[in-house]
């Protein structure tokens, strides 16, 4: 029996967010060295020193992960340049995915996309310098959602009680 461990809203939130990492972060060459066309989230990571890289990438139907490095903190590389996730790891899943786009029995089984993040969720991600100007409805419909799902920094408002008059 499977059982959910975060809501949908989170899993939605997420997944945008991780879109945004391939479309336009460390993940891009995914997409702009390797001509991966397969709907795709995901997100390169690097440690401190150097010795471990990942890459780690998803849609509905396919997960992918992978890690380039060594137990011993003393083999690592001095830079990102060559010891970054997006130059070690990402690498591997381009190549695999290739490979996966070259069959066409296997990109029907993982051509998948996302569902499209609601209007709430895509306007969160948003960043106050990139926002184009919103409807009043559009507004509302923000403020409505944010009371009902309150994000970490926002509370909603409690209701003022009206004092009786005694007398």
């Amino acid at each position: 029996e499977r059982k959910a461990i975060i809501s949908s809203e989170s899993a939605s939130i997420m997944t945008a967010i991780l879109q945004e990492a391939i479309d336009d972060g460390t993940g891009t060459a995914i997409l702009t060295k390797y001509g991966i066309q397969l709907p795709l989230a995901g997100k390169t990571g690097t440690s401190q020193d150097y010795s471990d890289a990942w890459f780690a990438a998803y849609n509905p139907n396919l997960v992918m992960v992978t890690r380039v490095g060594t137990s011993s903190s003393a083999v690592h590389f001095n830079s990102g340049t060559y010891g970054s996730g997006s130059r070690l790891a990402l690498p591997l899943v381009g190549g695999t995915l290739s490979k996966i786009e070259a069959n066409s029995a296997l990109q029907k089984q993982y051509n998948t996309s996302f569902k499209s993040p609601s209007f709430f969720i895509t306007t969160l991600l948003e960043c106050d310098d990139f926002k184009e100007k919103l409807t009043r409805k559009e507004e509302k419909a923000i403020q409505h959602n944010t009371k009902k799902y309150p994000t970490p920094n926002t509370k909603p408002k409690k209701k003022k009680r009206k004092k009786k008059n005694r007398r």
